[in-house]
């Protein structure tokens, strides 16, 4: 028996245990660790029938559940025992507890739990994400390794460790996901981004510890910019956008007050926007004020705000120059009843080539919607990553990006237009 024969057996192994004491859950994620060794899916993958319908999946099967439905009463479908159909082709074993795991949930409701398996003789933490069968089978994937979603495509599973950052799920406000909930999926919103076109610089930190340190207090015009920012929202709500993207280090924290009394006084109007990324920009840590941080801010229907992310990359960490920010080894992202969304910072998006230690993390997360504040002269290494997530994972990408240097050009796209 070679060495990758014996992963698989060790794995279905796990699995089976898991399945006689009916935690379906930790079975599923057991599973899904086949599609992760190219070696052992494919192994795997020859075991699958001819004639078994993970060969050309189709959407009824999402549609229609009736079938599964006694599966947790005797471990059975269709009178065959579930371990020995495992057995038989662990990749179908998966497909059927992807349904099943599907079939338990109602329509609309998140469902991103912790889900602990013993991996490689210890226990370890994934998330198990709800995801939309039929938004995933309709990805045109042309990467090998998307080809094994059509066995799981109504859960992604996200290790809550990735390269040393710790991956946190938050669900999103009522009120937020309400509207939101009103959208088939993340494709059918319009989204507005937006960069700024005006007289306003960065001010250096009095205390940015040299030259080419790269820490920001505020801009010299806020005012100027207080117009243009309302000017956008106004621009936004005339197109009927959903959200909101402004660029990395162009709202300061000052500015977000603009953005909440724009939201208060068109609430009349019953104006459209349900999320605005406030940009982002640097702030003392509250814990310590001599060390800060950049991040970006989002807000509601409301003004409330409903999420926050803070950078996990440096700016310049492979360059001579550097952001004098202190980085974080957590990322959240939100839930929705549409999807994954995540609002990672410039280099946080597309950092998969630098020498960061959290280079790629979000290349591995199969985020829905991603929400990018970020400042560059150039815009390629963005649309890199957005092509190559959209072809990955079916992941869209909307990217709103800060010329430092000519403020009358923008390259902010969204990768539904690309």
């Amino acid at each position: 028996m070679t060495t990758v024969e014996q992963e698989l057996n060790r794995l279905v192994g796990i699995a089976k245990q898991y399945i006689n004491e009916q935690k379906y859950e930790e079975a599923f994620v057991t599973l899904w660790h086949i599609t992760q060794s190219n070696s052992v899916y494919s192994e795997a993958e020859a075991k699958i029938a001819r004639k078994c319908p993970t060969r050309a999946p189709d959407p009824r099967h999402y549609k229609n559940y009736f079938d599964i439905e006694f599966l947790d009463h005797d471990n059975s479908y269709q009178n065959i025992p579930l371990n020995a159909l495992i057995d038989q082709s662990p990749l179908y074993g998966l497909w059927l507890l992807d349904r099943f795991l599907r079939s338990r949930t109602l329509p609309g409701r998140t469902s991103a739990q912790p889900v602990d398996v013993k991996v490689n003789g210890q226990e370890q933490v994934f998330w198990l994400v709800r995801k939309n069968p039929l938004r995933v089978l309709d990805i045109k994937a042309v990467k090998k390794c998307a080809d094994t979603w059509r066995f799981h495509p109504g859960h992604g599973v996200i290790p809550q460790f990735v390269k040393g950052t710790e991956i946190k799920i938050e669900t999103l406000e009522s009120i937020t996901a309400d509207r939101l909930a009103e959208h088939v999926s993340v494709d059918n919103l319009r989204i507005h981004y937006s960069h700024f076109s005006d007289t306003s610089r960065l001010q250096s930190a009095h205390h940015a510890p040299s030259a080419t340190g790269l820490l920001f207090s505020g801009i010299d015009n806020e005012d100027e910019r207080k117009a243009k920012i309302i000017a956008s929202l106004d621009e936004a709500l005339h197109k009927g956008a959903h959200i909101v993207v402004f660029p990395e280090l162009t709202v300061t924290p000052a500015l977000h007050r603009c953005i909440v009394d724009w939201l208060a006084a068109n609430e009349a109007e019953a104006h459209t926007i349900s999320w605005i990324v406030a940009g982002s920009f640097h702030e003392p840590c509250t814990d310590n004020t001599n060390k800060w941080m950049n991040r970006s801010h989002s807000f509601g229907y409301f003004g409330n705000e409903i999420h926050k992310h803070t950078k996990i990359t440096k700016y310049g960490e492979a360059e001579s120059g550097y952001e004098d920010i202190k980085t974080w080894r957590d990322v959240w992202l939100v839930e929705t009843p549409i999807g994954l969304f995540a609002t990672p910072i410039c280099l946080d998006y597309c950092n998969a080539d630098s020498k960061s230690p959290a280079a790629g993390t979000f290349s591995n997360l199969f985020v829905d919607l991603f929400l990018v504040p970020a400042m560059d002269e150039k815009d390629s290494a963005h649309k890199r990553q957005a092509i190559d997530l959209k072809r990955f994972g079916g992941s869209r990408s909307v990217v709103a990006i800060q010329h430092p240097k000519d403020n009358s050009r923008s390259l902010s796209f969204d990768s539904n237009d690309i």
